[in-house]
This record gives C-alpha cells, structure tokens and sequence, in this order.
C-alpha cells in the first residue's frame, strides 16, 4: 500500500504473477524495490517489472483500493491467475 505524488492510494497483490511466490520488499541504495526469491524477478515501488528479460509475465497485480471516512484505507483483496501476461481473477 503507497500513495502516490498525486495523493492517491494504490494496493499491490504480494503475490508474484510468474509462480504466486511471496514477494517481499527490500530497501536499496536507490530506495527501494519489490524483490521474488524463487525465480529473482525485480519490481519497482509502482510494481513495475525492472529486469532486462523480466522472468514474471506482467507487472505486479493492482488491487483496487479507496479512502472512506478520510481515514480508512478499504482493499479488495483478490487472487489472480499466475503465470500468464492478462491479469485474470480466479
């Protein structure tokens, strides 16, 4: 979960779209990143795929998300299918 430069507030899936291993993130030199140890794919902090040949098939999965009552921060928490490059519920 991060808000953005334009105030808004974005949720990413932890699990990586090439095997659905926990993706952690790590704090780098550079800022940060989101990093999976099964197959060493890279992301940055917007979820994008960083790696030259990205073993992961898409970037990272996008949750939608909203601020209700100023102060809560509402995820809708789903699964997606792993392995392909479309983004697809299961």
């Amino acid at each position: 979960l991060r808000r953005t430069k334009n105030n808004q507030v974005e949720a990413l899936q932890a699990a990586c779209p090439h095997q659905g291993c926990a993706i952690a993130y790590q704090t780098t030199a550079a800022g940060g990143q989101f990093f999976c140890p099964c197959h060493e794919a890279r992301f940055d902090v917007g979820g994008r795929r960083t790696d030259a040949v990205p073993p992961s098939p898409r970037d990272m999965d996008r949750l939608e998300c909203e601020i209700r009552n100023h102060s809560e921060v509402w995820v809708k928490f789903q699964t997606f299918a792993n392995g392909t490059a479309q983004k697809r519920a299961v």
